[in-house]
């Protein structure tokens, strides 16, 4: 029996600064090394090492899911999968959006805006508790009691 396809949607490179250690192209070898044929990077607001690993996941044949960690102005944070050109293009004028009104290195965005610009786009809820799970509200005052994430089609 083959065990079931498994891949990291939550992955960091160090243009995450202080929070990824490994170069883009870093995390790729080392998803196709432990034999997983995908991988998401989702870096946090921004999708900054994605050309270096787009480059390399082609060479290795790694499927690359493209993402972001988003904050948002509520304190809270989302992470944002791409599923086309078009979740693509609304996830980069979303965090311009948040760079744009805030200072240098800050960037938020809200709820009201993540919706707008959901088309094409896979939400993660991400828990301020991160594993532990504390039952902190989520999106609109509705509690979280997933164990981390839990996933939404925004679009639908």
């Amino acid at each position: 029996m083959m065990d079931p396809p498994y891949a990291p949607l939550w992955c960091k490179s160090n243009y995450s600064f202080l929070e990824g250690a490994s170069h883009p192209e870093e995390l790729v070898e080392a998803c196709r090394r432990l034999g997983l044929s995908s991988l998401a990077l989702t870096d946090r607001n921004g999708v900054y090492g994605i050309v270096r690993a787009h480059v390399r996941a082609r060479e290795l044949d790694v499927h690359l899911v493209v993402g972001a960690q988003v904050s948002l102005r509520d304190g809270s944070e989302i992470l944002l999968l791409v599923q086309d050109r078009e979740g693509y293009a609304h996830l980069c004028r979303l965090l311009t959006a948040g760079h744009l009104r805030g200072a240098k290195g800050n960037c938020r965005v809200s709820w009201e805006e993540v919706c707008r610009h959901s088309p094409g786009l896979i939400a993660l809820w991400i828990s301020a508790a991160g594993l532990t799970g504390s039952g902190n509200a989520g999106p609109a005052g509705h509690a979280d009691a997933s164990a981390g994430a839990s996933g939404s089609n925004l679009s639908g």
